[in-house]
Order: structure tokens, then C-alpha cells, then sequence
């Protein structure tokens, strides 16, 4: 497939993801749903008004209920059992899932322990979900702008092609989810939540697809590992919709439901073994790239195998918690292992998008904090609310130059510390190179300093000899030319010269081009940025300063030596025209 086509692609999911995302996060917002009293792990109620449903058979359910409850008010009690295949089959899945949209009723028939039948009629209420719940949001948000950069900087690479997927899918794959996406239409919701599976755990998968994109070639264990890992995906995929097409239909038996958690959890770890194998066999910059990807996702691969495990209520909240929080943190981890350890080309836009995002964040966060202690803390009117909004709008303008400064150095020092000091030290040599006497030295120092602080994989630095050529180069060449005309760094990629490398810097001294610096592409595959090259192309011009002095300063000393050799003469004359006076010749025979 072309880059062409895998740029269309994956722009073309990215872009659903986004919209299915920003779907499922108004859903969320304005219909986020639970029946009276009956929770779930995102809508919890007190004990005394929570209704608990146990599986007992596909659609049998035991209650226990609280004594607060609607459910109690309306007659149920503690041991009755909920036959839920009286239900339509929308409302079979809704109860399974536990999630409604709100205002939908639902009449329940019950049958007490002594067998007497009794029926019970709920609603479906709004709630505001937890704020462990829009934290993740915020993470997948943040994944999915993270999976857009790519695409539209660095979709030329492999490694990147399935990172981007990876991010897409699984966003795609969650979202459809029953505790994400809810609709009116619960058959709709039913059918959608077993179709998410294939995605999601597709995108598992990939994460083994992506290791295996390392230290190749792939020995046959990483190979086993690999196909495992996919087959293991496929089945858990086909478990999922098995579950909710029968919590429509024929209901779903608990071993079932068990079966699937398993079958979850054993999905979610299985690629961390292909990743385990390549990072034992992988070196160098390859290594680092992996290592950072890694740290970033296996936290959430293991918090969310672990969380989907079989467990009391209690304890699956606090798994949800895990899950949640780790949702947030994958994306952290990877927008800081691009920025500071450069794995792709993309930092200075995420950058940029970081301190707006933050900048948002300040001001949105500081408006509903104001809001919060007026209104709910003070207790104050509508008015002072909107006094208090007016004077923290005043505040805000007056020092949002300020806030935005403070944000970007703080970004910039927790993100760009490595490249900003290796832009120094390539700055501080381009000053150095104008007080090193000796040329070898110079020449030596400026490759070794490009080589470790510009990560360049070689560095060719060609002088003019003289003869009409700069090295085995010759000043007819297109690139030369280029240089000597216009004195800007060069692109060679964009022209037919012999010099192989990735681009070419001038070095200029009294506005001819003594020589110049030509580096090979990156060792870690990226691309040379802006602020970079401004840099490389300083150390360059003071090297070819200092270059052209040492040259003009070699005629100089040969003067100097001539005029310490007639000196010594003229004193050898001197000491002669003494002896020859004080012996009582006369001066002209001296001379003669």
C-alpha cells in the first residue's frame, strides 16, 4: 500500500474516531442514564437507595434492595427475583448492561420467595457519571490528537502507521461500549456494543504487530508469540458479541459472562509477551523508541487485564478507577516520549496544542471554581455570580501574557530539556571555533559535536583546496553552486549532486564560500527541526570564520619568520661593524 493510501486511511478512521468520540462524550454529558436506584459503576447510590442485581440463570436476577429505595417504595424487597425475560428484548439488554437513556420506563416483574408475583414499574434518571470517568474522557481525547499528529507528520514509517492505528481502533472499539455509547434506540446500542469488540481488540493485537516491527528478523518464538496473540484477540472479539446479542435475546448464562471477563483479561496481556521478546532482542535507537511506547501503554494493558477480572462491587470500582486513570496517563506518557526523547517529528506542534490546551484548562477551570465557591459555597445570587465572572474575565486578560509565558517555559523545560541543551552546546561551539588555533583540531571538534548533539549518523565537511573544487567535490556542482550563490542550508534531497547526505550548510567567510558541512539523516530516523538548523547553520558560519582566519594567518607567519631572519642579520652585521671600528679599520673596508 502507498503512503498515499495509508495517509487516506488512517486520516479517514482518525476522523470517525474524532466524531464518534466528541458523540459519545455529549451522550455522556446530557444522557448519561441509570435506572431509579439500580447502578452502575459509573452511577453509584447510597446503599440505603441501591438496588443490586445478582445472575442467577440467563434471565433470572436476585435483588437486594435497599430500604430507601424506589424500588422498595414500589414493593420489591430484598430476595426477590427478577425475570427479566418477560422484558422486550431492549429492555433485557438494558438491564444486563445496566445503563439506560434517560426517561425510559420499564415495568419489572418480580416473584417473591414465596412465590407470589408482583411487578414493579422504574424510570430511567440522568446522572453525572464520576470524575474518574472524564478524566479517561480527557485521555482519549488526548490519544486521539496524539494519532492525528502522526497522521499528518509522520505517516511514512511503519512503527508509525501501526502506532496510529493502534490509537485509532482502540478508541473506536471503546467508545461503542455499553458504559460509552447509549442511544434511544437500544437495539441500535446492543448491536454496536457487539460489534466494538473487533476493533478493540484488534488494536490490542496490534501492539504485538508493532513490536514485531523491531529487531527483525523475527525469530519463530516471537513469531508463535505473535500468532497467539491474534488468535487470542479473534476469539475474544467473537465472546463479546456472543454476550450482548444474547443479553437481547436468549439472556446470558453467568459462565458465560465469567468466560468473557477471563477471555478480556488474557486478551489485554497477551501482547505484552511479543513486546517482552523484542525488547530483549532490540539495541540501540531502536530500543529507546520501544521502551518508551511501552512504558506508556503496558500500564494500561495490565490495569485493564487485571480490572476486568471477576469481582465484589467494591472492588470494581476501584478497578474502574485504574482503568480509568491509566486511559489519561497512556497518552502522558507518549506526548512526553516525543517531546523529550524526540521518537517522532512531531513535538513542535504538540507542543504548541500542549500550552493552548493548558492555557484552557486555567481559564475554564478557574471560571468553574468561581462559579462553584460563589454559587454553591456562598450561596450568593445570580448577580454576583456574574460580578464575580466579570472581574476574574478582567483578571484573567490582564495577565494572560503572563500566564502564557510561565506555561510555555514550564512545558519547554519538561518536554524539550534535552533538545534545548543540545541546541546550546551547538551554539556555545560556534562561538568556541573562532579561539582554536590548530585547523585539524577545529574540523574534529565541529564533527564530533554535530555527530552527539544533532544526532546526525555522519558529517562531511569539504574546503575549498584551491583548484576549483571544495574536497573531491566539484564547484560545478549543483549543490556548491547553490551554496556559493545563495549561502543558505540546503535540502540535497531536492537535487542532483554527487554530495550523499541529508543536508548541506555553508561556510561563509567574507562573503565567499570557504567550505562546506554536509550531515547524513538522523540515527533516530526523525527529521532535523527549525530551531535546529538555525543553529547547526551558526556553528557552521563560525567554523568557516574561523577556517578563512587560520588561512589568511599562515602568510602573515611566514612574514614575521623572514623579518626575524633579516633582524638577526642586520644584528650580525652590527656586531661585525663594531669589532672591525674597535680594531681601528676603516668603515669601508668592513664593507668591502
Amino acid at each position: 500500500m502507498s503512503d498515499l493510501l495509508w495517509r487516506r486511511l488512517l486520516a479517514a478512521l482518525w476522523f470517525f474516531a474524532v466524531v464518534e468520540l466528541v458523540a459519545t462524550i455529549g451522550m455522556q454529558v446530557f444522557a448519561f442514564g441509570a435506572l431509579e436506584g439500580v447502578g452502575n459503576q459509573y452511577a453509584a447510590f447510597p446503599p440505603s437507595q441501591a438496588v443490586e442485581l445478582h445472575a442467577l440463570s440467563p434471565n433470572l436476577y436476585r435483588l437486594s434492595v435497599g430500604s430507601d429505595s424506589v424500588a422498595y417504595r414500589e414493593g420489591a424487597r430484598t430476595g426477590d427475583i427478577l425475570e427479566a425475560g418477560s422484558l422486550s428484548p431492549g429492555a433485557r439488554f438494558r438491564v444486563f448492561s445496566s445503563f439506560w437513556w434517560p426517561g425510559e420506563r420499564v415495568t419489572l416483574t418480580l416473584r417473591a420467595p414465596d412465590a407470589a408475583m408482583k411487578q414493579i414499574a422504574l424510570r430511567a434518571v440522568h446522572v453525572l457519571g464520576t470524575l474518574d470517568m472524564w478524566i479517561a474522557n480527557a485521555g482519549l481525547l488526548w490519544m486521539l490528537l496524539f494519532a492525528g499528529f502522526i497522521v499528518w507528520r509522520r505517516p511514512d514509517t511503519p512503527q508509525a502507521r501501526v502506532l496510529s492505528l493502534l490509537l485509532i481502533l482502540f478508541n473506536i472499539g471503546l467508545a461503542f461500549q455499553v458504559q460509552n455509547w447509549f442511544t434511544p434506540l437500544p437495539l441500535l446500542d446492543c448491536a454496536l456494543a457487539a460489534l466494538s469488540g473487533f476493533p478493540f481488540f484488534v488494536s490490542l493485537a496490534l501492539f504485538a504487530t508493532y513490536a514485531d516491527l523491531f529487531g527483525r528478523p523475527l525469530s519463530p518464538l516471537r513469531r508463535m508469540l505473535s500468532l497467539i496473540t491474534y488468535a487470542f484477540a479473534l476469539i475474544a472479539a467473537s465472546v463479546n458479541g456472543i454476550l450482548w446479542i444474547g443479553s437481547a435475546t436468549a439472556g446470558v448464562p453467568p459462565p458465560l459472562y465469567s468466560t468473557y471477563q477471563y477471555a478480556q483479561s488474557i486478551a489485554l496481556a497477551l501482547p505484552l509477551l511479543p513486546v517482552l521478546a523484542a525488547l530483549v532482542k532490540v539495541r540501540g535507537s531502536e530500543r529507546e523508541q520501544l521502551v518508551w511506547t511501552s512504558a506508556s501503554l503496558v500500564p494500561m494493558y495490565v490495569v485493564s487485564a487485571v480490572g476486568f477480572l471477576p469481582a465484589d462491587p467494591w472492588v470494581q470500582r476501584i478497578q474502574a478507577i485504574g482503568i480509568n486513570l491509566t486511559l489519561f496517563l497512556a497518552p502522558l506518557g507518549l506526548t512526553y516520549s516525543v517531546l523529550s526523547k524526540r521518537l517522532l517529528d512531531i513535538g513542535f506542534t504538540v507542543n504548541r496544542v500542549a500550552v493552548y490546551s493548558v492555557l484552557s484548562a486555567l481559564v475554564v477551570g478557574a471560571f468553574v471554581l468561581v462559579e462553584f465557591i460563589v454559587s454553591e459555597v456562598m450561596g450568593a445570587g445570580r448577580g454576583v455570580n456574574l460580578a464575580a465572572a466579570a472581574g476574574l474575565a478582567l483578571v484573567l486578560g490582564l495577565s494572560m501574557r503572563f500566564i502564557h509565558k510561565r506555561v510555555d517555559r514550564i512545558l519547554d523545560e519538561v518536554f524539550f530539556r534535552k533538545r534545548h541543551e543540545d541546541e546550546r552546546a551547538i551554539r556555545a561551539f560556534a562561538h568556541e571555533a573562532g579561539f582554536i588555533t590548530s585547523g585539524d583540531l577545529l574540523l574534529a571538534r565541529a564533527r564530533e559535536v554535530l555527530e552527539q548533539r544533532a544526532d546526525a549518523s555522519f558529517v562531511v565537511i569539504a574546503l575549498n583546496n584551491g583548484d576549483g573544487a571544495y574536497g573531491k567535490y566539484d564547484e560545478n556542482d549543483p549543490a556548491i553552486v547553490a551554496l556559493r550563490t545563495w549561502h543558505k542550508p540546503l535540502d540535497l534531497k531536492t537535487l542532483d549532486t554527487a554530495i550523499q547526505a541529508e543536508f548541506a550548510y555553508p561556510m561563509v567567510a567574507r562573503g565567499h564560500l570557504v567550505g562546506l558541512c554536509a550531515l547524513g539523516p538522523k540515527r533516530s530516523g526523525e527529521n532535523y527541526a527549525p530551531d535546529e538548523s538555525e543553529a547547526i547553520a551558526e556553528l557552521t558560519h563560525g567554523v568557516g570564520l574561523a577556517v578563512d582566519t587560520l588561512r589568511a594567518g599562515a602568510p602573515e607567519s611566514a612574514l614575521l619568520d623572514s623579518l626575524r631572519s633579516v633582524a638577526a642579520d642586520i644584528g650580525e652585521m652590527k656586531t661585525l661593524l663594531r669589532r672591525a671600528l674597535r680594531d681601528g679599520a676603516s668603515p669601508g673596508k668592513v664593507f668591502d
